[in-house]
């Protein structure tokens, strides 16, 4: 069951990847659903209707903005957070890798955006 109407969707998926970079396909209403209940729910507006409504009024406390822009990112930086790709990565990649580069015994890894380094460390 569908708990966005289609055109709040898009508006809140162009809304997160304006202010993000972060792009929502069109089947990951959960991803919003989790994060922006919360925020809906204390500030007593009516639902997603009630939330874009406010957002395209232009009257919206810069705040607010903030709190939804947050609650959309994920403000953790180790790398184990999300168990799968450091799965892969040590599975798949690096034995790959390992044997490749058997001869040199170098493997040269980048860890691009990484907000406070902790990925590369929890790599090694």
């Amino acid at each position: 069951m569908k708990l966005i109407l289609d055109d709040d969707y898009r508006y809140l998926t162009d809304f997160v990847r304006d202010r993000t970079g972060i792009v929502i396909g069109g089947d990951q209403e959960y991803l919003l659903v989790t994060r922006l209940s919360p925020i809906i729910q204390r500030l007593g507006i009516p639902g997603y209707i009630g939330l874009v409504q406010l957002l395209r009024s232009g009257k919206c406390d810069s705040a607010i903005i903030t709190e939804l822009t947050d609650a959309m990112t994920t403000n953790e930086s180790l790398f184990f957070r999300d168990g799968k790709p450091f799965e892969v990565l040590a599975e798949k990649i690096l034995p790959d890798l390992m044997r490749k580069r058997a001869a040199s015994r170098r493997i040269r890894i980048w860890s691009a955006a990484c907000s406070t380094g902790q990925e590369p460390y929890s790599i090694a």
